[in-house]
């Protein structure tokens, strides 16, 4: 009898049972070409215009109706300035005045960070904390607690004279509140107020402030105190949007068994990726589980292959890890679940009945909607942008990354600088309390939107002649400085040398060898600073020349100097990665805070006969910020596919790790990564605008577009590698007593790709000072550490040297007997 196709309902007949049937053209002829027209015709005449579809930060899911690219339009920058600085509480509640209470820190509740303060009433029925928050008289400034309950009754937050949060009550987990005010003052106070019985306590962290732009403020009114916290997180001082992100999480939404979270491997067996089982010789339940993001409202269904006497589960949590929904566990399969609207994350679990026995799960596979989907490898895509976006305060004027003839570029409206030791100084002024320096060459800035952030965090005020304040001579290319001389450790009627202003700026606070200031006279001696302005325990009699070699934690940071630049610059960014929707749901997530292509340190460890990257107890192999997800490992710029990822033991807090056959000692190793304490790198993305192609045939026609832009490129590259004239090199003039090998004179050069390469070697200067300075256009957009040969006379020493974007090329570590500086750096572009 007559059927139809599958796909099209094409109408067919069945020649064994309808072969005397009369041919009927229009039913088997017309119809059919009628229904293939509607179906493909519109998917291969015409090209309309791509699909657009905006971002936000976070996670969420789209929908797709084929494999298709997805191009990212627009990326617009947004710079997070916390007018409190560093107000995490990782050091002294600095700024902040007790009245009836006392503080204390807490390393067990907090948000940001590795502690959080605890406030205990000491008198009276409520205890406080104040600090003054120097404000603009008509602007509009928002302050953002995160706030727990301990024992007392209630813990807010207040400006002194105006508005204040709602009372929180709530013990058992942080709950964000914030206040937004108009300015009436030059100055506002801060308060944070804990009702209660003397002896009873709350907790607070990551408080900010934030001058607000009148759209911005105006918006305040319609969001809840968790969106205003996401849109206004915690930042430490002044951070841009670094490094953008996208990541498509894989139709498996599962990663393999050997990377879940939970798995006990004295009762685990796993013979595939998909493939484990539970093996019992005791009437005991194993539970393992793996960690999952998820979107609210969205559905989710776990299924695959289990043998008898399998469990299996799922359980939504809250961003505090709680617990917020869970099926328990059940024999249900396929499950089927909807995230709560507040759900952040899901564990999948798998179990066993408490029976000896094998158990064993197979095909596992967890995929958006109600319906189950055949087992396939999870195969994430990500797209990450290794750049900064600024903008100013009222987002009127910004950094903007776009795309077209198939790359990206960055339109460059401002410039992040590191104010060290590497700029030459000048006493500009002395006055009671503190001196006024000034750095000069600072190039192509205009004096509107720029700003200064204290190694301390502290946001220098813009204002003339005063301590701790900024201000810009754009025409003659200055930037003056306050310096108290309590920092400095300089006595008012002390004039420092150029030698001693640069290692202020190095990070070193001047005294006499025990440690007294301010220095007046005798033996001069220097104490390190810690990233919060606190002088260490560590003096030096010898003039430092470089930035101290400080703790793990906490790292020191010099001064910050961000401002807007006369002529906006627009250059191609290397991207890494692509982003291709596949066919149906998919779940995204759009972030900031990647770590790209950071160098790796393989460590061997000998007791479990293995290589580990990022494990905190393994030291040399640890990455240099703690590690919320490895997205990948190169090996010589490949990705490298040997290694596993899971949350072991001294994992900081994700480790790698590979067996030694796959190891090859001879080969450099990077890692792109991302960051668990974004607070340190960045602040949020808003929005990403992007388009992809819901027609067949607007698909084909971009990648045969984007394949002939590819092609056009190649052809110029290959033509400029022909052709190119090799530039000349440079002869620098030394500098801190080095001078030439002899037949190794010191050279650099740029190439047309942007490298800078420099050759020969030097003797007899002052290690860990400058060698030469780089002439602008040659030097790097950020400090740069590479390895160095060197020779004492007697052996090979394995050395460093930095290269600053200020120019300098600094002998870090080595010998001076015969130092190398033969290398190869980036360019600032």
């Amino acid at each position: 009898m007559a059927s139809n196709t599958d796909n099209l309902q094409l109408y067919k007949k069945d020649p064994l049972t309808d072969g005397n049937d009369t041919f009927d053209i229009q039913t088997m002829m017309n119809d059919n070409w009628d229904k293939i027209d509607d179906q493909l015709g519109a998917q291969v005449v015409a090209s309309p215009d791509k699909t657009p579809v905006s971002l936000v930060s976070g996670q969420q899911v789209i929908t797709s109706p084929r494999v298709a690219p997805y191009n990212v339009k627009s990326i617009k920058g947004r710079t997070l300035v916390n007018l409190l600085g560093r107000s995490n509480f990782e050091s002294a509640p600095t700024g902040f005045s007790q009245f009836q209470a006392s503080t204390e820190f807490d390393t067990t509740n907090f948000t940001t960070g590795k502690q959080g303060l605890k406030i205990i009433v000491s008198s009276g029925t409520y205890g406080a904390i104040t600090r003054t928050l120097a404000t603009t008289i008509g602007k509009t400034y928002i302050v953002v607690f995160d706030f727990k309950n301990g024992n007392a009754t209630k813990v807010w937050g207040r400006i002194q004279g105006s508005a204040q949060t709602p009372d929180i009550t709530d013990s058992t987990k942080f709950t964000p509140a914030f206040i937004k005010f108009t300015a009436t003052a030059t100055s506002h106070v801060i308060e944070i107020d804990v009702g209660g019985a003397v002896g009873t306590y709350a907790y607070v962290d990551s408080v900010r402030a934030f001058e607000v732009p009148t759209v911005e403020y105006s918006a305040l009114d319609s969001m809840t105190p968790a969106q205003v916290a996401a849109k206004y997180p915690y930042v430490d001082d002044v951070k841009p949007i670094n490094t953008p992100y996208i990541i498509r999480y894989g139709e498996n939404l599962i990663p393999p068994f050997y990377e879940w979270e939970s798995l006990d491997v004295t009762a685990a067996e796993i013979t595939g990726p998909y493939t484990y089982s539970i093996v019992t010789t005791s009437a005991v339940q194993k539970v393992n589980y793996t960690k999952i993001p998820a979107v609210p409202g969205q559905q989710y269904t776990y299924s695959g292959t289990f043998s008898s006497g399998t469990l299996i589960g799922i359980d939504f949590q809250l961003a505090d890890g709680s617990s917020v929904s869970s099926t328990g566990f059940v024999t249900t399969n396929p499950l089927t679940v909807t995230a709560p609207a507040n759900a952040v994350s899901l564990r999948v679990f798998t179990t066993n009945n408490a029976t000896v026995g094998t158990f064993t799960f197979d095909k596992v596979m967890l995929n958006l909607g109600s319906t189950a989907l055949p087992c396939k490898p999870r195969a994430d895509d990500y797209l990450v942008f290794p750049t900064k976006l600024h903008s100013n305060i009222d987002r009127s004027v910004y950094d903007e990354i776009t795309y077209r003839d198939g790359q990206y570029f960055k339109n460059s409206r401002f410039k992040e600088l590191e104010l060290d030791g590497t700029y030459t100084w000048t006493v500009a002024g002395s006055y009671t309390g503190f001196k006024i320096l000034a750095a000069t060459n600072i190039t192509n800035m205009v004096i509107a939107n720029n700003l200064v952030a204290k190694y301390d965090g502290k946001i220098l005020q813009f204002a003339v002649g005063v301590s701790d304040g900024t201000w810009s001579d754009a025409s003659a290319n200055i930037v003056y400085i306050g310096v108290p001389n309590a920092d400095s450790g300089w006595a008012d009627g002390y004039t420092p040398t150029q030698a001693e202003m640069q290692a202020y700026f190095w990070g070193w606070h001047m005294c006499d060898p025990a440690g007294n200031t301010p220095y007046t006279s005798g033996t001069k001696a220097w104490a390190r600073i810690d990233r919060f302005g606190t002088p260490q325990a560590e003096i030096t009699t010898t003039l430092p020349t470089n930035k101290p070699t400080a703790p793990d934690y906490p790292k020191w940071t010099p001064y910050k100097f961000i401002h807007q630049l006369a002529a906006p610059t627009t250059e191609v960014i290397p991207v890494e990665g692509g982003i291709t929707l596949h066919e149906g749901l998919n779940q995204l997530e759009v972030g900031a805070g990647m770590v790209v292509r950071e160098k790796a340190n393989p460590f061997y460890y000998t007791s479990d006969n293995l290589y580990y990257i990022n494990n905190k107890n393994l030291g040399a192999s640890a990455f240099k910020y703690r590690t919320a997800r490895i997205m990948a490992v190169y090996r010589n710029a490949t990705e490298d596919k040997v290694w596993t990822f899971n949350n072991g033991i001294g994992a900081n807090t994700q480790q790698g790790f590979t067996a030694p056959t796959n190891y090859d000692p001879a080969a450099a190793y990077t890692i792109t990564y991302l960051a668990l304490d974004q607070y340190l790198l960045t602040g949020t993305v808003q929005t990403i605008d992007g388009e992809y192609s819901a027609n067949l045939k607007t698909t084909v026609d971009i990648l045969s577009h984007n394949q002939a832009n590819i092609l056009s490129r190649v052809s110029v590259l290959e033509s400029q590698k022909a052709g190119k004239e090799q530039p000349q090199w440079i002869t620098p003039t030394l500098l801190n007593g080095w001078v030439a090998v002899p037949g190794r004179e010191p050279q650099y050069r740029r190439l047309t790709d942007g490298t800078v390469e420099t050759r020969g070697a030097v003797k007899n200067g002052t290690m860990n000072a400058i060698v030469f300075m780089f002439l602008p256009g040659y030097r790097p957009g950020i400090q740069t550490d590479v390895p160095a040969y060197s020779y004492n006379g007697m052996s090979d020493i394995f050395g460093s040297a930095n290269i600053y974007p200020a120019g300098g090329f600094v002998a870090n570590a080595g010998s001076n007997t015969f130092f190398s500086i033969a290398t190869r750096f980036s360019a600032e572009k």
